[in-house]
């Protein structure tokens, strides 16, 4: 895995804990509006809530730009990377909205009440709703945009020729070019064998937790970026 996925990874999680800290300031504020003389009457409750007060809700703007700024770092590694992603769109899309109404609240000091402030406190659900999409199905939607990729897959098949000279692949012959010890890097896909030697993010013959010299056809149905990856690579061979 090269560098700039595990950059794109820790700015992910680095995202979930700025996001997770500015949620924060809503739910102990809940909590003391709620249970605030009762949190008085204890003495650790007190300085706990105390403790909150100062570090999440006072610091509220400053969470929320720093969510800003590394959504922002974070979309760019990883679309670069990637390519375009949709679960991390649509959160990123609602984080923005998130940080606008805020925005528009500090600056023309609108009270904490009225449909702005209401549709502030709706986003904030579904931002977390949108996130927990994102880590646990990541490219869920992502099959919305494979239309495209995959009629130029069926388009590069007929241009290659594949019933016509390109030599075939058994799975044990795909195997040996894994790209380790100086062999070449091959990859399978939809019966067709792309050369990957040069791509960068193949690198020893391995990506994103796959290896070289295997069939990825079942894996690329839930890549990030479809098969826009392999449009434009040199085909050596169909499978058997």
């Amino acid at each position: 895995m090269g560098s700039g996925i595990n950059i794109g990874e820790l700015l992910g999680w680095l995202l979930v804990i700025t996001l997770t800290a500015t949620i924060l300031n809503y739910c102990i504020k809940f909590v003391n509006k709620h249970f605030g003389k009762s949190i008085q009457k204890n003495e650790t409750a007190k300085n706990v809530m105390k403790f909150l007060m100062k570090v999440f809700v006072k610091n509220h703007r400053f969470f929320g730009m720093g969510t800003i700024l590394i959504l922002l770092l974070h979309f760019l590694v990883q679309f670069t990377t990637y390519g375009p992603n949709l679960t991390g769109t649509l959160a990123a899309i609602l984080l923005f909205i998130q940080a606008g109404l805020g925005m528009y609240g500090s600056i023309k000091k609108k009270p904490r009440k009225g449909i702005w402030f209401i549709t502030h406190r709706i986003i904030a659900v579904f931002i977390v709703m949108a996130v927990i999409l994102h880590l646990t199905l990541p490219y869920s939607l992502n099959g919305l945009l494979k239309t495209e990729s995959s009629n130029d897959i069926s388009s590069e098949m007929e241009s290659v020729g594949v019933d016509k000279e390109l030599p075939t692949f058994t799975l044990e012959e795909l195997a040996k070019f894994n790209g380790e010890d100086g062999n070449k890097a091959y990859v399978a896909y939809e019966g067709l064998v792309y050369d990957v030697t040069d791509v960068p993010q193949w690198k020893n013959g391995k990506h994103n937790g796959q290896v070289a010299g295997t069939d990825i056809t079942g894996i690329m149905e839930n890549a990030p970026h479809g098969t826009s990856k392999l449009e434009g690579l040199t085909v050596v061979g169909k499978m058997e």
